[in-house]
């Protein structure tokens, strides 16, 4: 599943089981995020236009502030990845 989002505010849930979900978000967008839940195994990982790298600066639980996204990853055997890219 690929998740594009552009503006967004507030909370995004991602609950799947044995899914590998993309979220894309243009560059220098603040946000946090994080796992839930006490089931199954939960990864995020972090992209650049693509290809794997290093969680951003903005992309850290203490960055965001009370309007930016806090995208959570809850459900069993799953694995988001959040992409940053430039443009969409």
């Amino acid at each position: 599943m690929d998740i594009v989002a552009t503006n967004c505010r507030g909370k995004l849930d991602v609950n799947q089981i044995d899914a590998s979900p993309v979220a894309h978000l243009e560059s220098g967008t603040a946000f946090a995020a994080r796992t839930r839940g006490p089931l199954g195994k939960k990864t995020l990982r972090h992209a650049c236009d693509g290809q794997p790298c290093e969680a951003p600066a903005t992309g850290s639980a203490n960055a965001a502030g009370p309007a930016d996204p806090l995208i959570e990853l809850a459900g069993t055997r799953c694995e988001l990845t959040i992409d940053v890219a430039a443009q969409r």
